[in-house]
């Protein structure tokens, strides 16, 4: 009888065992999938912004290190940011540089051009979780240079946040 037990166990788990690897297999496909889908989702728009500085893809609030969307830079950086849904604090993002990658550098008070094309209303605000002063930017509208607005000015902004 425990043979016959011990048999059944084994045939049992032979027939679940590739059932269960499937299934963790198909997970991880899944999951890898999902990854490769925001891979390919993140690099679309970063052709354009690679031909030119200052450029702005469709659906995105675009910042710039430098005045009038980075033109004219006498360095080779060329330091932008996308971002597409709130941030409560830009101290932990890091510009991307011309090539679109990712710099060293932080973002926080250190924005000094927008132009949003994201299809919401974006403010940015002077202090994280979206406190301190705030500005209103509709959608398509650009902003060459933030030193020229009474509410955060150059190199000022910690936080933005989207009304859709």
């Amino acid at each position: 009888m425990r043979a016959k037990a011990r048999l059944l166990g084994t045939a049992l788990g032979a027939l679940l065992l590739p059932l269960s690897v499937g299934t963790t297999a198909h997970a991880a496909q899944s999951a890898q999938s999902a990854q490769s889908a925001q891979s390919v989702q993140s690099v679309q728009g970063e052709p354009t912004v690679r031909i030119m500085a200052g450029s702005c893809s469709s659906g995105n609030f675009c910042m710039f290190d430098l005045v009038n969307y980075n033109a004219g830079s006498t360095t080779s950086t060329n330091l932008w940011r996308d971002i597409v849904h709130d941030d409560d604090n830009f101290a932990g993002n890091h510009w991307r540089d011309g090539n679109g990658n990712l710099t060293t550098q932080v973002m926080d008070n250190r924005t000094s051009s927008v132009k949003n094309e994201s299809g919401c209303r974006v403010y940015l605000w002077s202090n994280p979780g979206y406190s301190g002063e705030n500005i209103a930017y509709s959608d398509g509208s650009w902003d060459p240079d933030l030193g020229a607005r009474p509410f955060v000015g150059d190199n000022a902004a910690s936080s933005a946040d989207f009304s859709c």
